[in-house]
């Protein structure tokens, strides 16, 4: 049974003006799947047949004709050991504005490996996703929490300073960055004391979280509002924020291709 090294997947619209297919923080994408590949195959000292290059050059042209969806850049592990690019062509799901969580210890969750790294983990963390019947929050030894199965957290204390978990065991995730960019450009309304700094990169338990406006931010929905962790409320959200980081997202759409060739070469 072939393995999934790498996965990289975003969701995907037609302009509707230019009629050119465009994803939020392109660039961001293409560059980490080149890197999570090429760490991948260093570890395993194997090379694909095409470069990573060749491969999005030739993906993106395919990402741009399928149009509305939400794509998969992919690298597989074959059972004789050799590995390959692929792209897994997907409509666009449904999407959502907000979401529940179910908080569960790393420790608990079997067979996780390269917590870092999007792809190896995709399917168990479905099937938790679907034992617990919610989004599962991971928890680490601490108990803090470290991400969503399929989103990172970004939240919000009484007094509008924001904070992220800390990098490091989880997937960098290119929503969260964008979120992450644009904090300190705010507009001044109910900024906090000495204005709004950067997203704070802390750790926080369940506690603190259901205290405070948590959003799980991803590719394919944007940002989400938390409304619950352990059926427990999380805090209202302040819509105006809520409003502008949602329009800052929709401001960053780039286009899959150029002047009719693939974008993202490194």
């Amino acid at each position: 049974m072939s393995e999934l090294l790498v996965a990289d997947s975003f969701r995907v619209r037609r302009n509707p003006t230019t009629g050119i297919a465009e994803v939020r923080g392109w660039q961001f994408h293409l560059d980490r799947f080149a890197r999570s590949a090429a760490s991948a195959l260093d570890e395993r000292g194997a090379a694909p047949s095409e470069s990573v290059d060749a491969f999005v050059l030739a993906a993106s042209e395919r990402v741009n004709a399928f149009g509305d969806g939400f794509p998969r850049f992919e690298l597989w592990l074959d059972p004789d050991d050799t590995v390959r690019w692929g792209l897994s062509e997907r409509p666009l799901p449904a999407l959502t504005e907000v979401i529940a969580l179910r908080s569960i210890a790393f420790a608990d969750i079997a067979g996780l490996h390269d917590l870092d790294r999007k792809g190896p983990n995709i399917e168990r963390y479905l099937a938790v996703n679907h034992e617990l019947g919610a989004e599962a929050l991971m928890l680490d030894a601490s108990g803090h929490a470290v991400e969503g199965a399929t989103t990172s957290l970004v939240w919000w204390d009484a007094d509008g300073r924001g904070a992220r978990t800390v990098p490091g065991a989880r997937v960098d995730s290119v929503t969260e960055r964008l979120v992450a960019e644009a904090a300190p450009q705010q507009p001044p309304t109910a900024a906090p004391p000495g204005g709004h700094p950067e997203l704070a990169a802390r750790d926080a338990g369940v506690a603190e979280l259901t205290e405070s406006e948590v959003w799980a931010v991803n590719a394919l929905h944007g940002i989400r509002v938390v409304s619950h962790i352990d059926g427990v409320a999380t805090r209202t959200p302040d819509a105006s924020r809520l409003d502008w980081f949602r329009a800052v997202l929709e401001h960053s759409w780039e286009p899959v291709l150029l002047d009719g060739r693939a974008t993202g070469a490194w």
